[in-house]
């Protein structure tokens, strides 16, 4: 089967160079001017330049791609897998790291919710996104204690210099379609932006080589529907390059169905999935030598799930509804002092307060429990010598929960290394990571401990990265987390323990070649995942290999191709899901200036795999899509 893969991908690739090499003639060099975020910073302060560990997922190829939310894009990230399960939610791993050890933000506010500690990527949509940012390795002390595994920070657009409104409609398989329009303006020193989006679908195609089971005959996957619904209001204060506050304002309202396992019987629906958020961020200090900045930040998440009692879904007819209602509340200050030549000093404080209320049936008592987390942090980083780049820092976490007599407290150092020579770049990291307890883990009724640890984790990096030829960028990673007094559990039902350690170790090789009007990236990442007696983790692949291909063949046609191979992966019963290959591609057509037509197919080769044991994902589909993007100009 690995061969299989392997062969079938080369193929590809070979035909790329070959139709490359012939219509290299035709390409013509797009230009475009690129908008200054600002809004980030606001969460990672500022930085003399970017770490080895990171990497940006640009409007390009979200544009390009397409896809129907955040999960969709991020499944491409070397080092990273997506995964669907029993709730149907996507969730992100990184180098082995689960979701609750992934911190998740819109626009530098983290977003994870605190009962189980993460998010559903599936809710989050991309069509007012205009760049990703992800962090690996050994993590900055400035993102907290909910970054052990690292950052994915998604960035919506602030710019207001473009088209008036711009529209952008899609249809596909599955009855599913797609509307985001966002409108923008800009009067002095005042500026909005509101985006509306609108996904809807009736369930998504299996593959045809998928097998009938008894819950399951294939075709259209049962009770896999879904309605998402996102409303969001940006208010830029200040001069139009460089606003100095700004306030969001947004929120989603979904439903969805929840497939069961094809072996189990179970029918499950999220009746009311909402979320509803605020955002003041700004600089209330920004002089030549020192800027302080401040964002406050508050979150509410409800949702309902049924549990039916047949396939017929009938509100009149179920075993429970169970319901929860998460609220959170932040607030930063930081500080960036620069001491004049190459480098900052970077200061801050950071306080969240958590509750969660849960409810296990209609008209039972609610459960409520609160944390409040608190983390100060120093660190400072230099260009010591042209060469010679040093970045180190330490933060203070303090966990309470319920009462101040149940406390947790962590401290955390953090250093990273960068040396120019002889026309490489090599980096070293290491560090101390943590992270609390979630409130299900500490109060679910079923598995919850109140006697937990927090999981702690070294951290170490080291990478080389070249540029050749002007155009090849290229660079191979190793890294090493072991951790320790890791929250784990060997069955839903069981309680949470903190096992001995794990051990998450493994090698990333990955290179980028641009040249005119063509990109190609591709990379290959492994992973050894195992606990203290040598076990390998659930759900970790051993291998996975990514490659991204862009291509412009004329000025107004543009052609792109990913694909992607994933190693097979154990599964919590012991057993193994098979290895599996997916591949996606599309064009996209400048009618006009100020229209685009685009025609994407997905899993071209419609091929059936599995990311959690008895969830078949999405077979063979076809989207179609318009953009218009009006201006009075």
């Amino acid at each position: 089967m690995i061969n299989l893969v392997l062969v079938r991908m080369s193929c590809i690739l070979l035909v790329i160079f070959l139709f490359c090499s012939f219509s290299d003639c035709l390409a013509q060099e797009e230009n475009s001017s690129r908008p200054v975020y600002l809004m980030e910073e606001l969460v990672v302060t500022d930085s003399v330049r970017t770490s080895a560990s990171e990497m940006s997922i640009t409007s390009d190829m979200i544009r390009i791609q397409r896809p129907a939310s955040s999960a969709d894009i991020l499944g491409g990230v070397y080092g990273a897998s997506v995964t669907a399960g029993h709730k149907n939610s996507s969730e992100i791993m990184i180098r082995g790291f689960t979701s609750r050890d992934v911190l998740i933000m819109v626009d530098g506010r983290p977003i994870n919710e605190p009962y189980y500690g993460k998010i559903d990527l599936s809710t989050l949509g991309v069509g007012d996104i205009e760049k990703i940012k992800i962090v690996k390795g050994a993590t900055s002390v400035r993102y907290g204690p909910n970054a052990m595994g690292g950052v994915v920070n998604l960035i919506t657009d602030e710019s207001d210099d473009g088209p008036l409104t711009d529209v952008r409609l899609s249809a596909g398989s599955g009855e599913e379609i797609r509307t985001n329009i966002v409108h923008r303006r800009r009067m002095e020193k005042i500026g909005y932006r509101i985006h509306v989006g609108r996904s809807t679908t009736a369930g998504f195609p299996l593959s045809s080589g998928f097998e009938s089971t008894a819950l399951e005959d294939g075709d259209m996957r049962n009770n896999s529907d879904y309605s998402r619904t996102d409303l969001g209001v940006k208010l830029l204060f200040g001069p139009r390059d460089n606003s100095q506050w700004r306030l969001n304002i947004g929120g989603s309202h979904l439903t969805k169905g929840l497939p069961s396992s094809v072996y189990e019987p179970r029918f499950w629906r999220f009746r009311k999935w909402n979320r509803m958020s605020a955002n003041l961020d700004g600089e209330p200090i920004r002089t030549q030598s020192w800027k302080v900045k401040a964002k406050l930040y508050a979150d509410r998440f409800q949702n309902e799930l049924v549990d039916y009692r047949d396939e017929q879904y009938d509100i009149s007819n179920v075993f429970w509804i169970s319901a929860h209602d998460n609220r959170s509340a932040g607030l930063l200050i930081s500080s960036s002092y620069f001491p004049g030549g190459n480098g900052v000093s970077n200061f801050g404080v950071q306080m969240r307060w958590d509750e969660s209320r849960r409810q296990a049936d209609s008209g039972y008592n609610w459960f409520i429990n609160r944390t409040v987390t608190t983390w100060v942090f120093a660190e400072h980083e230099r260009s010591i010598t042209p060469n010679l780049f040093l970045r180190g820092g330490i933060s203070g976490l303090l966990l309470s929960y319920n009462s101040w007599d149940n406390t947790a407290a962590s401290v955390n150092p953090s250093f990273h290394l960068e040396w120019l020579f002889g026309g490489n770049t090599i980096t070293g990291s290491v560090s101390r990571v943590s992270r609390f307890p979630t409130l299900h883990h500490l109060f679910s009724i079923t598995s919850g401990n109140p006697d937990l640890n927090p999981e702690w984790a070294y951290k170490w990096e080291m990478s080389i990265s070249r540029t050749l030829f002007d155009f090849l960028d290229f660079s191979v990673t190793g890294f090493m987390n072991q951790l320790h007094d890791m929250i784990y559990r060997s069955g839903r039902l069981n309680i949470y323990n903190n096992v001995e350690k794990a051990s998450l170790d493994g090698v990333e090789i990955s290179g980028v070649v641009q040249n005119g009007a063509f990109k190609l990236c591709s990379s290959v990442a492994t992973l050894d995942a195992h606990d203290g007696d040598g076990k390998k983790l659930e759900y970790r692949p051993a291998w996975k290999a990514d490659v991204f291909f862009n291509y412009q063949i004329i000025s107004t046609v543009n052609f792109y191709l990913t694909m992607r191979a994933v190693s097979e992966r154990r599964t919590e019963i012991n057993t193994y899901l098979d290895p599996y290959h997916v591949e996606n591609t599309g064009l996209l057509f400048e009618v006009k200036r100020n229209i685009t037509v685009s025609f994407h197919l997905k899993n071209i080769f419609d091929i059936d795999y599995e990311e959690e044991y008895g969830y078949p994902t999405m077979g063979r589909t076809v989207l179609i899509g318009l953009d218009w993007r009006w201006s009075r100009n």
